[in-house]
């Protein structure tokens, strides 16, 4: 009895792990409960090797520019650590929090905002004396600057693009002949998540390129 209790139970958590990989795989319900992020194997999928910050500026028409976050009655730190405004991944809060400054504040006039990204390598982030056991040469530390939006202030456009991370994959698959050559010939394929219908109404995202085989259209 005791056997058959052990094989139950270690066959129903090599079931579950198989369901979480397939439904990753495939990317089909894996948000569906809270649950399956014990299953779903993409728990580190978040992480990234570079530390980032968001610096907003205004231009004005005569090309000059002001930073206009942090705002000048302070910020909002959550978890005691950097503000608010660096927490916002996507970039949707930022241009609308400095139209707040902007809104409350006497200046010239302001043709667009920007966002500009800062992002680092973490390993910069290692206080001295540890930096000294773990590498040899000095600590001089390195940031790239990457625009992630432009918000017009005289009518609704917004430019958009991704963090410095997918701005690098970016930039090597455009780097890569064969990768270009494949995405040249390849079809845009989409895969369907009936759980990820309410936030992605109708719940269809790009996922990737199919390439046909050869001789097909």
């Amino acid at each position: 009895m005791k056997r058959w209790i052990t094989n139950a139970t270690i066959a129903a958590y090599l079931g579950a792990l198989v369901v979480g990989l397939l439904s990753h795989a495939i990317n089909y319900r894996s948000h569906v409960h809270p649950l399956m992020y014990l299953v779903v194997w993409d728990m580190y999928c978040g992480w990234s090797a570079f530390e980032s910050r968001l610096h907003v500026l205004g231009e004005t028409y005569d090309g000059r520019h002001y930073q206009l976050l942090p705002a000048p009655w302070g910020e909002f730190h959550p978890y005691q650590g950097p503000a608010r405004r660096h927490y916002d991944v996507q970039v949707r809060f930022a241009p609308r929090m400095a139209e707040l400054v902007l809104a409350h504040t006497e200046h010239d006039d302001i043709r667009r905002i920007i966002v500009v990204e800062e992002a680092w390598s973490k390993k910069y982030n290692l206080p001295d004396e540890l930096w000294e056991l773990r590498h040899p040469e000095p600590k001089d530390k390195y940031s790239y600057y990457h625009t992630r939006a432009v918000v017009s202030c005289d009518s609704d456009a917004v430019t958009r693009d991704g963090e410095w991370v997918s701005a690098l994959s970016r930039y090597a698959m455009m780097d890569n002949p064969r990768l270009m050559s494949d995405v040249t010939r390849g079809h845009t394929f989409f895969a369907v998540d009936p759980s990820l219908k309410d936030a992605l109404n109708p719940g269809v995202t790009q996922t990737g390129f199919n390439t046909p085989a050869p001789g097909s259209p």
